[in-house]
């Protein structure tokens, strides 16, 4: 899985027309799609969106406890979804305090490990059949991400080029970021929270929201 919990398998260098390849065929029974794409979600959600790119750690933290309705006895770092990978060896849900200081725990999630605490939120609505343009502009992030690595090579022979490419890549990441903070935002405003949220091996359910009663922030 990527960065943004997608078959990294997907790319928008791939010959074969996005919406026929095997990750989004195995989904398009799943569900009705996100309230809005990634692609409209600026439009859609202008002010969430805005928020989230200026300050993306925090916006992270507040939708992820929106997405726990508040109840932080039912935070694990990145809800699980990252234990069985490489980056999370160290740092497996369940083992990391999280129970005695929760909001302590998701606040460092949020700032340190800001693409996965946001990629595990949006793994929340498993249900959800994605949009083909998503693939497309995560998996553009994900690119993205590995060339500020080579941008902060290339800064130490040519600063000036390889920080202006580093700050590009950083500026795409966090409007993306804030794009997803932004769907997830419009789908739980609009009364459609994730049926259950994944509690280390455990997974529970969550209580529907009626559409029109303002959730708790």
């Amino acid at each position: 899985q990527s960065t943004w919990g997608f078959d990294t398998k997907m790319s928008f260098l791939c010959p074969l027309p996005i919406e026929n390849t095997p990750a989004n065929l195995s989904v398009q029974a799943i569900g009705d799609p996100f309230k809005t794409s990634l692609c409209h979600a600026p439009c859609d959600n202008f002010c969430c969106c805005c928020i989230s790119f200026f300050c993306l750690p925090c916006a992270t933290c507040v939708i992820r406890k929106r997405l726990l309705q508040q109840d932080m006895t039912l935070y694990r770092c990145c809800q699980g979804h990252l234990d069985e990978h490489a980056c999370n060896l160290c740092c497996k849900s369940g083992h990391c305090q999280e129970t005695s200081c929760p909001s302590c725990c998701l606040c460092l999630e949020s700032f340190f490990c800001t693409s996965c605490s946001l990629s595990s939120s949006r793994m929340a609505f498993g249900t959800v059949q994605p949009v083909a343009c998503d693939y497309r502009i995560i998996i553009a992030s994900n690119v993205t991400q590995v060339l500020v690595i080579v941008a902060i090579i290339v800064e130490l022979g040519l600063p000036a080029i390889g920080s202006l490419a580093r700050n590009v890549f950083q500026i795409f990441f966090s409007v993306v970021g804030g794009c997803i903070v932004a769907q997830i935002d419009k789908e739980l405003n609009e009364g459609q929270p994730p049926a259950t949220v994944s509690v280390g091996a455990a997974v529970i359910q969550m209580q529907p929201i009626v559409v029109g009663e303002p959730m708790k922030r």
